[in-house]
């Protein structure tokens, strides 16, 4: 009758327990593919170009400006699922520390049992018929285990456990590093492919006039026909490279909403960033940085001790385990003499012979001590030859940002002087297209400088793990 009462609570448990977390979730459309204009909105605290290559100052108020590079590591680092995937296996690391301190906690175990047979339970003795069960008995037990002692085995796979949260969380600042550098990157392409654009378009303004001079000077007799050709092929050029130069601000915008978690259409604008603060290279000084402050280093570091550890738990297993273990019994049937009892007591179990299983765990836990050791190592040495590639690519990006800046002005002098020739009859459009080919060339050629540096100092200190210091 008990059995029968609670079977509709026990059949609510069993289906209630075989749900699993999130089923039936809808699927997921990116923000690209749901029909929502304020998915396409402009992501901006506003923006105004600032002045690509005279160097004027122009005055704006917050609400003028786009979003900082500050801006969009925030949102990045909120938005981003690669930060809650690694914050997640932070959280299930935490998990198994519990569950290796759970195994050394007692443990209570709960049993019922009902039991039914068409006749007597007894024995007959000459004739005579004695019984001594009931034919339906319900009977349950409460029993309790607790663990002793276990020469070890617990303590280290705690400590295990323990020294995997703190890979987890040392994984989570890798990935936050590396979200970090990849806006960066992102960042400063935007920023990049948008200058390359203002360049062109300034080319294109130059070459308009230059082909409005021609045009006057052809009505004078004072050039050939052929001059105002060239000038023409060459805008027709330009404006092919603004069509080039615009795709590649759509692109590089779209990489970078997709890093910040964003819609890729999101006309995202951004704050301008002209000044750069160029690193004194210190080759030295950025290694031992590196190896201090990277945390997939000192993950492997952990990774060793992780191994050591689960050998030790894993030799354990050839020493016995030591436990108490206490129970309250009951049953129905009223030919018992006690209906209800305790029992209690202490035992130890010692796996005498597993067939060499544990033998073969302990060789391979030591293999995977040797290959932890052996990665930690193999790392530690692709991250000096990282730091070194960065430092050059930084002292590198430096000389050729410096150099960038003489060559604009060179060629702005050179265009100058060119244009003056060119109204006195002494050189033809071509040449004065070559002088602006040169000038914008080198305005492109700075730019590309610029961004490049902020680009290869941004590895820097993805590299180090950090800021390398002054």
């Amino acid at each position: 009758m008990r059995l029968r009462n609670g079977a509709p609570l026990l059949a609510v448990l069993v289906v209630a327990g075989c749900k699993a977390p999130y089923e039936g979730e809808p699927d997921y459309v990116p923000g690209a593919l749901q029909p929502n204009d304020a998915a396409v909105a402009r992501i901006t605290s506003g923006s105004a170009p600032l002045s690509l290559w005279q160097g004027q100052e122009q005055t704006q108020s917050h609400e003028d400006r786009g979003l900082s590079l500050a801006d969009c590591l925030r949102l990045a680092l909120e938005n981003n699922r690669r930060i809650d995937i690694a914050r997640r296996r932070v959280l299930v690391a935490d998990d198994l520390v519990d569950e290796a301190i759970a195994s050394a906690l007692p443990r209570l175990s709960a049993d019922g049992r009902f039991t039914a047979r068409n006749n007597d339970a007894g024995v007959d003795r000459g004739g005579q018929s004695i019984s001594f069960q009931e034919r339906e008995v319900f009977s349950t037990s409460i029993s309790l285990i607790v663990p002793i002692y276990s020469f070890g085995r617990v303590e280290n796979l705690y400590d295990a456990r323990t020294l995997g949260v703190e890979v987890a969380q040392l994984g989570l600042e890798r990935e936050r590093q590396s979200l970090e550098f990849a806006v960066r990157q992102g960042y400063f392409r935007v920023l990049e492919a948008q200058k390359i654009a203002a360049v062109v378009r300034q080319s294109i303004e130059v070459v308009e006039r230059q082909l409005e001079i021609a045009r006057d000077f052809l009505e004078q007799d004072l050039v050939a026909k052929n001059d105002v050709l060239a000038v023409e092929v060459q805008l027709a050029e330009r404006r092919q490279e603004l069509i080039q130069a615009e795709n590649n601000i759509q692109l590089a915008r779209a990489t970078l909403n997709r890093l910040m978690g964003i819609d890729v259409n999101a006309a995202t604008e951004l704050e301008d960033v002209l000044e750069v603060d160029l690193w004194p290279p210190d080759l030295l000084a950025a290694m031992r940085v590196a190896a201090e402050r990277r945390p997939d280093l000192a993950a492997l570091r952990r990774q060793i001790e992780i191994a050591q550890a689960e050998y030790r738990a894993t030799r354990a297993d050839f020493f016995p385990r030591i436990y108490a273990f206490g129970s309250y019994n009951y049953t129905s049937d009223d030919f018992q003499l006690n209906q209800d009892w305790l029992s209690g007591g202490a035992a130890i179990e010692w796996p005498i012979f597993d067939g060499g299983v544990t033998y073969t765990r302990l060789r391979r836990q030591e293999r995977l001590i040797e290959e932890a050791i052996d990665l930690r190592n193999e790392q530690s040495d692709d991250v000096v030859l990282d730091v070194k590639q960065a430092v050059l690519n930084v002292q590198e990006a430096g000389q050729r940002l410096d150099v960038a800046r003489r060559t604009i002005q060179l060629a702005e002098e050179n265009l100058r002087i060119t244009r003056d020739q060119y109204g006195q009859g002494l050189v033809t459009s071509a040449d004065v297209l070559r002088e602006e080919d040169r000038l914008s060339r080198a305005r492109s050629n700075y730019f590309r400088a610029l961004y490049a540096y902020h680009q290869a100092y941004a590895r820097l200190v993805f590299v180090i793990g950090g800021e390398p210091g002054r």
